[in-house]
């Protein structure tokens, strides 16, 4: 679990994008948005950079994924970054992350569900870990998926 308060995610967005190039767009999505106090990461997308030179930069791993990915800890904080180039499918989809993320965050707090969502979020995690239900890979929702069914 990432330290709640809200400077963590913060922090970690700010050295990445203090290294990222200024025409790149750096935003956070996952459960670092939408429930920050359970996240157990901050998950970063990062549009028209270079992975190599961005992995380098921040002396992250890369992971040799499409899109590429690496991971590790900045500022103190578990991270996972998503580079993203072009306008193809994959890029569009993971585009829509951090704003799907802003909106469920927005739409629990507008309809005052947040202090539910939150009280109930560690419990269904639970339940899809016990369960081996998690993980999009094996064609089970992934976590965004699950809030979604919970919100």
């Amino acid at each position: 679990m990432i330290d709640p308060s809200p400077t963590a995610a913060a922090r970690a967005l700010a050295r990445v994008r203090a290294v990222a190039d200024p025409r790149a767009n750096v935003e956070a999505y996952g459960s670092s948005v939408y429930a920050p106090a359970h996240a157990s990461d901050v998950d970063v997308l990062v549009s028209n950079d270079d992975p190599a030179r961005l992995a380098a930069e921040l002396g992250l791993t890369p992971i040799p994924t499409l899109p590429p990915r690496m991971h590790g800890t900045l500022e103190g904080v578990q991270v996972d970054i998503t580079v993203v180039n072009g306008d193809d499918d994959i890029a569009r989809r993971m585009r829509a992350g951090p704003r799907d993320a802003a909106l469920l965050a927005t739409q629990l707090r507008d309809h005052g569900r947040n202090e539910v969502f939150q009280a109930a979020w560690p419990h269904v995690r639970r339940f899809v870990r016990a369960r081996a239900l998690g993980h999009n890979g094996l064609g089970w929702f992934g976590s965004f998926g699950w809030a979604l069914l919970l919100a």
